[in-house]
C-alpha cells in the first residue's frame, strides 16, 4: 500500500486488501483496513464521494459473505448515506441502485437461512 502513488489509490487497495484478509480468516483486520481506507484524506468531490460509497457498500457485501448480516446491513446503510452526498444525479442513482441491488441480496441470502432453519 506505501507503494500507491495517491490517496485514492491507497483507498482502493486498503478496501482489496481488506477483503483478501477476511478470506484468510482476519475479519478484525480487514475491518482496520477498511475504515483505513475511509478515513484516508482525500478531496470532497462526487468521484470520491461515490468512492466512499461504493467502499462501505464492499464493504457490506463481506461483512455478509462471512456471515456477519447485522453489520452488512448497518454498512449498507452508510454506503446509502454516503451516496446521497453525491451531487451528479446520475452518479447518485447509479450507485444507489448498486447499493440497493446488495439489499436485496442480503435480503434473499437471510431467507434462504429461513428456509434451511439455520
Amino acid at each position: 500500500m506505501a507503494a500507491s502513488e495517491t490517496n485514492i489509490i491507497r483507498a482502493m487497495n486498503l478496501r482489496g486488501f481488506a477483503r483478501f484478509l477476511f478470506f484468510q480468516g482476519n475479519p478484525q483486520l480487514g475491518r482496520r483496513k477498511y475504515q483505513e481506507s475511509l478515513e484516508l484524506e482525500l478531496p470532497d468531490t462526487d468521484n470520491v464521494r461515490r468512492e466512499k460509497a461504493d467502499t462501505y457498500s464492499m464493504w457490506a457485501r463481506t461483512e455478509n459473505d462471512f456471515g456477519f448480516v447485522e453489520e452488512a446491513r448497518r454498512l449498507k446503510e452508510q454506503a446509502l448515506s454516503a451516496a446521497m452526498r453525491i451531487g451528479h444525479i446520475g452518479m447518485r442513482q447509479e450507485i444507489r441502485s448498486h447499493i440497493n441491488n446488495l439489499s436485496g441480496s442480503l435480503q434473499k441470502e437471510d431467507d434462504n437461512k429461513n428456509k434451511d432453519g439455520t
